[in-house]
């Protein structure tokens, strides 16, 4: 069957079943998409490599595992998988113009760790400004959703389809000037089920973070560190469930958002290598110590502490 089509420039399979995709599939030399749908399980073999022409690869259904081969493919300009039951840090040139969004799915946290360490350092490895890479994980067992974005210029394009599927639980953003103005804050603060955010490493490169009222509705643990912010302005009404708030070398970050005083779950503060003024008496921080919440004040880097959704409060 698959020699009767080789001249094929699209090629789109939705099933019901599990779908083995043959090896001979690398002979459609001319194919230039591939969409795998439905609610089928689909097997790729690593014969898929040879699809010299494939510029875009688009799965909603659940694909069984993600060959090493298919990164390989030079033409390749767009992957898109919702669904990955396994899958290897992928193999990506460094001279590559691609984009990548997969959301692998997995019960075992420790098992998501350790692949995004893999995925982040092989992707960090070949870093290039033409590559933009976003994998989701679901972690199953909790029903937590967890984000890991690698590296690239198209973030933001991809949170709108976030806000589709309703998915971000966890969101860790630590890429050098991946946000560039405040305008990116409200988009990240209309994540309705985000829970768990992290945002460092001069990855917001604005003067002001400013979090309208209403958004960041249902973020209990915020960390913030290594940016060079002066102003942090907190309507009342946004991070309403905050309950853990972290910030770490923040130079520039004189004081703290009076609007702090209004969050009523707010029960821990961490400030490490943080400027004297921001802990100093008559302070936001001050007066939340004073109103029962536990508040950590440290010089020492070395006692930051990433997101970690495992953690008690």
């Amino acid at each position: 069957m698959v020699s009767s089509l080789r001249t094929v420039g699209v090629l789109y399979i939705d099933s019901l079943g599990d779908v083995h995709l043959p090896k001979e599939i690398g002979l459609m030399r001319y194919l230039r998409y591939l969409g795998l749908g439905g609610k089928g399980r689909y097997y790729l073999p690593s014969s898929i490599g040879d699809l010299l022409s494939l510029e875009t690869f688009h799965a909603t259904g659940l694909l069984m595992y993600i060959p090493n081969s298919l990164w390989k493919i030079q033409t390749l300009s767009s992957v898109y998988a919702s669904q990955v039951h396994y899958m290897a840090g992928p193999q990506i040139r460094w001279n590559s113009k691609l984009e990548v969004m997969v959301a692998r799915h997995t019960g075992q946290l420790g098992e998501f760790f350790a692949e995004m360490k893999a995925i982040k350092a092989q992707i960090m490895k070949n870093k290039s400004p033409n590559i933009s890479c976003c994998f989701v994980m679901r972690y199953r067992k909790e029903q937590w959703d967890i984000v890991e974005r690698c590296e690239g210029p198209q973030f933001l394009c991809y949170l709108s389809e976030f806000r589709e599927w309703d998915v971000v639980n966890m969101l860790k953003i630590c890429c050098t000037n991946l946000l560039r103005n405040d305008e990116d804050i409200p988009e990240l603060g209309s994540l309705q089920r985000l829970r768990h955010l992290e945002i460092g490493e001069q990855s917001y490169t604005g003067p002001v973070i400013t979090c309208m009222s209403g958004s960041f509705p249902c973020v209990i643990k915020l960390v913030l560190h290594d940016l060079v912010v002066a102003d942090w302005k907190l309507e009342r009404g946004s991070m309403k469930s905050l309950a853990r708030l972290t910030l770490c070398k923040c130079p520039n970050l004189k004081h703290l958002p009076e609007g702090l005083l209004w969050l009523p779950r707010l029960r821990k503060l961490d400030l490490i290598a943080m400027p004297q003024s921001c802990y100093q008496e008559g302070t936001v921080a001050w007066e939340l110590e004073k109103r029962g919440c536990e508040v950590f004040v440290s010089s020492n880097e070395e006692d930051f502490k990433h997101l970690d959704v495992t953690e008690d409060f």
